[in-house]
């Protein structure tokens, strides 16, 4: 059972970075202009703040569920007599999440962008 909550935490913790990628896109074209990365740093951080459901929303999605699939899945498999699926496809899912978030943050290292 454990598990199943484990794979829905991951679904909605999906679902919520869609709105959350969306009120996001037009924040960062708006600071895209400034060339002083200092002075865009602080852009960027002043309309973030602006917008407190980007905050709650970036929370929920990239931290809170995401933590808690991996520790409910994690007791789902300590546990024998529930089955396994549900759990390795919430950590393969966070896995892939982090596997993401570490690519597009090398990207940007390197100029790229993402």
């Amino acid at each position: 059972m454990l598990g199943f909550i484990a794979l829905g935490c991951m679904f909605v913790a999906m679902v919520l970075m869609i709105p959350t990628s969306k009120m996001a896109v037009p924040i960062q074209e708006a600071v895209e202009s400034i060339q002083d990365p200092v002075q865009r740093q602080n852009a960027l951080a002043a309309e973030v703040l602006k917008h407190p459901a980007l905050i709650v929303l970036s929370m929920l999605s990239t931290c809170v569920l995401p933590l808690a699939a991996i520790v409910l899945a994690v007791i789902s498999l300590v546990r024998k007599r529930t089955p396994r699926w549900p759990a390795f496809v919430a950590l393969g899912m966070v896995s892939a999440g982090i596997l993401l978030t570490c690519l597009g943050t090398i990207a940007q290292a390197m100029g790229g962008g993402v």
